[in-house]
C-alpha cells in the first residue's frame, strides 16, 4: 500500500501498525508528535492504529531552544 510521510510517498505493508513504521523510520517515542490524515495519535494508541492505503502521516519534532 501506499502512504505519504512528511510529505515523501513511501510503499508500506499491509496491516501494518503506526509503532511499527514508527520503529522502521527509527523515531523515537517521546520525541515527536504523531499525526495520521490531520488527526493527533497519542503515544498510546500507536500499537492500536493501523495504517491504510493512502494514509497522509506527519512526524513532528520537538525543538529546544532559548
Amino acid at each position: 500500500m501506499i502512504i505519504t510521510v512528511n510529505g515523501r510517498t513511501m510503499d508500506a505493508a499491509e496491516q501494518m501498525m503506526l509503532s511499527d513504521l514508527l520503529l522502521s523510520c527509527n523515531v523515537k517515542p517521546g520525541v515527536v508528535i504523531v499525526v495520521v490524515n490531520e488527526m493527533v495519535v497519542k503515544q498510546a494508541m500507536w500499537s492500536e492504529t493501523k495504517i491504510a492505503d493512502g494514509d497522509s502521516i506527519e512526524l513532528v519534532s520537538f525543538i529546544g531552544g532559548g
